[in-house]
């Protein structure tokens, strides 16, 4: 077992490269905030070309059409969606990697069909109480994070008034006290921003943010494919094979607000 557990690790430190020389398949769910109105955050995603496609959901793909991105991005305006919440629990759970955003928290206090459902519990993100829509500045980020990698000022108006999570580690906060960006246990990124900049009242380097967050950097597409686990290139599988082969045989034991109305 201690000879698998080390060839894993190497097989592991040996795919993760080869992951990070590609480009991530993401998805954006904006919920109520509608398929025409989702269009601005992904084209400017798309624009950095840092990933292989954008793709737009309109919340009714399946739990296996949605196995196949790297990455998606989940927001809402006002009211939620509880079946695709459900549906992003199943995805977390199996490996993907989802970033979650403003005005998820407050579709979650209206309960019923906009809540977070059972994928409340591995969100950064805990408790509402009501929605800000005051200027504030980003402070105290973590710089060595790569989810802030290029991300040198960022200021807006629209987000919720949230705390963060038990266990969940904070890598950057607004200047009135809420959490900005937050990591859960679970691995899921959550960023306290409403990400549609068509709405205005966003500035800096909020798309740098939203692409790190899904993987769009090397860094972070490393570790967002670490836990999204997306096929390997055949590549990669003739080295894990060749890992595990090597780690079988000569490897010594080693001991992871609303719409502005």
């Amino acid at each position: 077992m201690r000879r698998l557990l080390a060839s894993a690790s190497l097989a592991a430190s040996l795919l993760l490269p080869c992951i990070a020389g590609a480009t991530p398949r993401v998805a954006v769910y904006g919920g109520t905030d509608g398929v025409s109105a989702t269009h601005h955050i992904a084209d400017e995603l798309t624009a950095t070309g840092a990933f292989n496609s954008v793709t737009i959901l309109n919340g009714s793909e399946t739990t296996s059409a949605l196995a196949g991105f790297n990455s998606i991005l989940f927001y809402t305006n006002v009211g939620g969606d509880s079946a695709f919440a459900n549906k992003m629990t199943t995805y977390v759970n199996n490996g993907g990697h989802l970033v979650d955003a403003t005005f998820l928290q407050q579709a979650d206090a209206m309960g019923g069909t906009n809540s977070l459902a059972t994928l409340a519990p591995l969100v950064p993100f805990s408790g509402y109480g009501g929605n800000y829509i005051t200027q504030v500045s980003m402070v105290n980020p973590t710089p060595t994070d790569p989810l802030m990698q290029g991300v040198g000022s960022l200021s807006a108006f629209y987000h919720d008034r949230t705390s963060l999570a038990p266990g969940a580690r904070l890598v950057a906060s607004w200047s009135d006290g809420t959490p900005l960006v937050a990591v859960s246990t679970s691995g899921v990124v959550g960023i306290n921003l409403f990400p549609n900049d068509a709405y205005g009242y966003v500035y800096g380097d909020y798309v740098q943010l939203f692409t790190n967050a899904l993987g769009g950097t090397s860094q972070s597409f490393a570790i967002a494919s670490a836990s999204a686990n997306p096929v390997p290139e055949p590549g990669a599988i003739s080295l894990m094979i060749g890992a595990l082969t090597l780690g079988a045989t000569r490897l010594r034991p080693r001991w992871r607000q609303a719409r502005r109305g």
